[in-house]
């Protein structure tokens, strides 16, 4: 399962929709300050320090950058 933690004005939150569509994957968006708090983005993901987050099988991958590089070493 492909999770996407996104907020609404954000350019490489919709590049990483995009990427995501055009590999043909189906993913679950989570809109910050909508659906979860930054609170929790920041329990969860302390790592992180911007959106996009992408979490694959509920493993933090990074942003848009990084699931492009994933995908690539998966092919």
């Amino acid at each position: 399962m492909i999770e996407v933690y996104t907020k609404g004005s954000c350019a490489a939150c919709l590049f990483t929709k995009r990427y995501l569509e055009e590999q043909g994957k189906t993913y679950i968006e989570y809109v910050v300050d909508r659906d979860v708090t930054v609170e929790e983005i920041r329990k969860r993901f302390p790592q992180a320090v911007t959106v996009p987050i992408v979490v694959i099988d509920e493993q933090y991958i990074g942003g848009y950058t990084e699931l492009s590089d994933f995908f690539e070493r998966a092919a």
